[in-house]
């Protein structure tokens, strides 16, 4: 952001998520509760008990055959006959459970298919197949339809990824949800968020899983969808991927986290909040906090008071006379805004010494105020000012749910008997709002001409997105009247 600088020709101045396992909530809690069905899908589950009774009544019904067949040879030799009961009853016994196996399987398949389901026993080994291979069009293919998400996603993500631990011990260790090594994986059919039902929790059956550690470099990948839909089959599918490196920052990420999202990051948290105001329930939490604009840029408040910084100077003709070393002093305060109820003003009070300044030679310094959670600039619409001219502007901008109205002005003169040049920027806003920031430093002919280029009537723009934002090799100052 850039507060408007001197413009006249007379004057001596010109003007990345945390990304989180499941047993990791980083720092954020889990606000999403879930009723977990079976580890692996309840299908899977009933099959596989099946499975084993069946071969545990195949080995006994062989026995049983083979015994009856013993019996029966001894009894012939003695001239005796018999009945062979036992054979019949293994070969029923032999018969019977296999044929329960394959009508379970048939009904299950009916089951899935009725209900739109993903073929549960296939969809972790089809996806990190997908993902092993770099098969855009096979996971393009797996995502929900209903989701829209264009394979050029798919591919920029696939792109972004290096699986090198793709060992066939390594393939099963993504499969698995048992184990030390075991990734984890939850299949639930109902879905509780925030205290009441969602609709498609009644619907749809969601899937969540990892492959963790893909390469030497500790990378992993989070993944999740909805394994079942009964309304419609466009709803199945791979509704979100994320690759994070071994921090948890995110590397790269596809499609859209959900309500039923298991790893916690604010964008998540905001997201989910949003879908459960549009479901017409009311959250029963505050969004928590995000990490500010201004601890991620890595900035800090200095100290109000002197001020010394390296700025460039340029002569009438707009000649470029190189870097000079400008002294000043800053000072900050708050007040109760006369002008509307429930509003205060923060005020900057900035003077530079020109002393130093050579006859003809121009000051170029760059002076700025921003919201310190989000870095959205005050700035406003005004490429022109003249000396004691006072210019007002306005921004409003959403952050924590709330929508901050903020009015700035701006206001500077010359002290002839000193030799100073004083400028003013007074911040009206909210009077518990404390995220005002003021940026001071560095700034040249060319850094003047592309801020003057800059529409700010068009849109909001983040301090970052201007031109006196540490992007020339020079430091800039940051002060505050809150620390907090």
């Amino acid at each position: 952001m850039s507060i408007p600088k001197d413009r006249e020709e007379n004057t001596t101045e010109s003007e990345n998520s945390r990304f989180c396992l499941i047993s990791d909530t980083c720092g954020y809690p889990i606000y999403v509760i879930i009723k977990p069905m079976f580890i692996v899908g309840l299908n899977i589950l009933v099959i596989t008990v099946i499975i084993i009774i069946a071969i545990t009544l195949t080995f006994i019904a062989i026995g049983l055959i083979i015994g009856s067949l013993v019996r029966s040879s001894i009894a012939k030799k003695k001239g005796k006959k018999t009945l062979k009961v036992g054979m019949w009853i293994g070969i029923i016994m032999l018969i019977l459970p296999w044929i329960f196996v394959l009508f379970t399987i048939i009904s299950f398949k009916k089951i899935e298919k009725e209900n739109h389901a993903w073929d549960g026993s296939k969809l972790q080994d089809e996806i990190v197949a997908a993902v092993i291979d770099s098969d855009s069009d096979a996971l393009s293919d797996m995502m929900a339809e209903n989701e829209d998400i264009p394979e050029s996603d798919v591919e920029a993500f696939l792109a972004a990824v290096s699986v090198d631990n793709d060992s066939e011990e390594d393939v099963k260790r993504y499969t698995s949800s048992f184990g030390a090594d075991g990734n984890s994986y939850t299949n639930f059919d109902e879905l509780i968020t925030f205290g009441p039902y969602r609709p498609e929790s009644e619907t749809q059956n969601f899937f969540s899983f990892f492959m963790k550690d893909i390469n030497d470099a500790g990378e992993s990948i989070y993944i999740a969808g909805a394994q079942g839909d009964k309304e419609s089959e466009d709803g199945v599918g791979i509704y979100y991927m994320v690759l994070a490196d071994e921090d948890g920052e995110i590397i790269a990420s596809v499609g859209q986290p959900q309500t039923w999202t298991y790893f916690r990051t604010p964008e998540v948290d905001k997201i989910i909040y949003d879908m459960t105001v549009e479901a017409g329930y009311e959250p029963t939490f505050d969004l928590p906090d995000p990490d500010s604009f201004f601890e991620q840029q890595e900035l800090s408040i200095s100290q109000s008071g002197d001020i010394s910084f390296v700025t460039g100077t340029y002569n009438a003709e707009g000649e470029d006379l190189g870097e000079q070393e400008v002294g000043g002093s800053i000072r900050i305060f708050e007040d109760d805004f006369a002008g509307k109820d429930g509003y205060k003003v923060v005020t900057a009070l900035i003077s530079y010494d020109m002393n130093s300044l050579q006859e003809g030679q121009k000051l170029a310094t760059w002076q700025s105020a921003f919201d310190r959670y989000t870095g959205t600039s005050f700035e406003f619409d005004s490429t022109q000012i003249s000396e004691g001219e006072i210019m007002f502007g306005n921004v409003e901008f959403e952050y924590n749910g709330e929508t901050y109205d903020i009015s700035m002005k701006y206001w500077f003169d010359f002290d002839e008997e000193n030799n100073t040049k004083n400028i003013e920027i007074d911040v009206i806003c909210p009077e518990d709002y404390n995220g005002t920031v003021f940026q001071i430093g560095y700034s040249d002919l060319e850094i003047n001409a592309a801020n003057t280029g800059i529409d700010y009537s068009a849109r909001l723009y983040t301090i970052d997105e201007l031109p006196g934002f540490n992007t020339n090799g020079h430091d800039y100052y940051y002060f505050s009247a809150s620390n907090d």
